[in-house]
């Protein structure tokens, strides 16, 4: 039996869950990868494991629906899921920004300053320039600039990579005979 409206949307909101906390530990190890190179090293293995949980994810629903899912249901969910699990990094991220760490983008853009200063490359002094600029005159962003702009980063990007998830799944499992 294919699925109801309602459980592709009720299962996308469980996965989102999932889904969420893997995002927000990977946005965690990215803001401590500044201190340490370790974080940083697995933030790209969480990066590259986000596709393949997104695949368990939607594959357990598909075989749960007998492989009846249409491509349609299968993105949708895949959809939802990254739009409830991107809101709840990006709520999380907001806390950590605003409340544990609120100097993080000052501190970031500071960086690129001491190092581009220094560089050889015209692009990294220019750059430097720019972020001194924007320093100087206040223009830092604020938790919820980077919150915003990680939730609609993170949704986008994983609305595609669900459809593309979803794409595959409909091509290597074929629907069964079974009822």
């Amino acid at each position: 039996m294919a699925p109801t409206v309602s459980n592709v949307f009720r299962r996308a909101a469980d996965q989102g869950l999932i889904l969420g906390g893997c995002l927000t530990a990977l946005f965690v190890l990215m803001a401590l990868s500044a201190r340490t190179a370790l974080a940083g090293l697995l933030a790209v293995v969480l990066i590259l494991a986000v596709p393949v949980l997104v695949y368990v994810l939607l594959r357990r629903s598909y075989e749960a629906d007998h492989r009846e899912t249409s491509l349609s249901a299968l993105c949708t969910q895949g959809i939802y899921t990254f739009l409830f699990g991107s809101l709840l990094m990006a709520m999380c991220a907001y806390l950590y920004l605003k409340f544990v760490e609120p100097q993080y983008a000052l501190t970031r853009m500071e960086d690129v300053v001491s190092v581009g200063s220094v560089s050889d490359s015209p692009y990294l002094r220019d750059m430097a320039e720019q972020f001194r600029s924007m320093i100087d005159r206040g223009m830092i962003p604020g938790a919820k600039d980077i919150a915003m702009s990680l939730f609609w980063c993170a949704a986008f990007t994983g609305s595609v990579l669900a459809i593309l998830v979803s794409l595959l799944i409909k091509m290597v499992a074929k629907p069964t005979n079974k009822h």
